[in-house]
């Protein structure tokens, strides 16, 4: 079948397409340009060999060095739209210290201005489509801007001591990864990820720091215009400023079985409202002094499938499906139902709710990546979608 007129690519097309790929523009601006969309862009680039050079391997000018150690991302990156985060923040937190480039680990600490949506331990295949769809829809809903993963994205089973059986292959979880965070840009304008314990303790331990959390995102396959707006830290928090209110976002390395406990412990340490995951439970508390508040924010993932959590009767309380949205300095909570949150009213679902609509659209890509690996979750991935019909 032949092609429709509009979208063959003329002799004038490809002019202007290598001459936007000489101005080094985005491949995002690109599509807009051109009226097209930037995958198509993506794939002509590629074809012609126009593919930008990466910009973490553009040397560096001096008034680019001398710029990275005293902006802020933002404003670095209105200055000199080709660099990318990493290589941004590398160069920000090295300095000399006697002949020797150290690490200023306080340098590497991202800074995220902005309302956020908010979660942790995702646990990609092993999330729950209806969370993922739920927390998508409420950006969606608010046109919030930033999407926050406070660790364990993936479940990295296969790299794992403690893993008794392979249920799917590394390529089939990089896949299902994939999925998630193309269905999740086409709700935020950028996503910030933190490694958490099941990359720090299995991948990168494993690979001897080899591969860390932007190899992985690398990895998974995203197109260029999409990976640009995909950030990583090798830090287990960052910091986010919303309205008048600064937070720390992190994945927490201590336990505690009183829920929100060790998210006050830091709030108190370090005066600021904390919001973490990795407890799988949901807490909220507040110093004595009343001023700091502390959240943990419970897990985006489907416990029936965790198999460390289902081979062995434990004390262990049970896990808790719970994420935030921090909007102009206020948090809200949503968990998976009453008496935390009543998504028939949350998000209008019902006969006819144009909410409802946005997100079953939303939830389409996301619901074909449990099929990528078990066929159980795949059945379950229907049973999701009577759910939200």
């Amino acid at each position: 079948m032949a092609k429709a007129p509009w979208l063959e690519w003329t002799d004038a097309d490809l002019s202007r397409l290598r001459q936007l790929i000489g101005e080094r523009k985005d491949y995002s601006d690109i599509a807009k340009a051109m009226g097209r969309t930037p995958a198509a862009v993506a794939k002509k680039s590629q074809e012609l060999g126009l593919r930008k050079p990466h910009p973490n391997k553009m040397p560096w000018a001096d008034a680019e060095n001398r710029a990275a150690s005293t902006l802020d991302w933002s404003t670095f990156r209105r200055i000199y739209p080709d660099r990318s985060w990493n290589a941004y923040h590398s160069k920000r937190s090295r300095i000399d210290v006697g002949g020797l480039e150290l690490v200023d680990y306080e340098r590497l600490v991202e800074e995220i201005n902005g309302d956020a949506v908010i979660c942790a331990c995702v646990h990609v295949p092993q999330t729950d489509q209806q969370m993922w769809a739920r927390a998508l829809a409420i950006g969606d809903r608010d046109k919030v801007e930033n999407l926050i993963i406070a660790g364990d994205i993936v479940t990295a089973d296969m790299f794992s001591k403690w893993n008794q059986k392979e249920e799917w292959s590394f390529g089939k979880e990089l896949e299902s990864l994939r999925l998630h965070l193309v269905a999740a840009l086409g709700v935020f304008q950028f996503i910030y990820i933190l490694p958490g314990n099941h990359v720090q303790n299995r991948i990168v331990r494993v690979t001897n720091g080899h591969v860390r959390l932007k190899h992985l995102i690398d990895m998974a396959g995203l197109l260029d215009a999409e990976r640009e707006r995909v950030f990583t830290t090798d830090l287990d928090f960052v910091t986010l400023q919303s309205g008048d209110e600064k937070f720390l976002v992190g994945h927490a390395s201590n336990y505690s079985r009183i829920d929100g406990r060790v998210s006050l412990n830091y709030a108190e340490k370090e005066e600021a409202h904390v919001i973490t995951g990795n407890g799988h439970r949901f807490g909220q508390q507040v110093s004595k002094s009343g001023r700091w508040f502390a959240w943990d924010i419970g897990t985006m993932a489907d416990p029936r499938f965790m198999g460390y959590a289902q081979r062995a009767l434990t004390s262990f309380p049970k896990m808790l499906q719970s994420f935030v949205a921090v909007r102009d300095g206020v948090v809200a909570v949503y968990g998976a139902g009453p008496p935390i949150t009543d998504w028939s009213r949350e998000l209008g679902y019902g006969p006819g709710g144009t909410t409802a609509a946005r997100s079953r659209r939303r939830l389409a890509p996301v619901v074909a990546a449990p099929a990528l690996y078990n066929d159980r979750l795949g059945a379950d991935s229907e049973r999701v979608r009577e759910r939200t019909a």
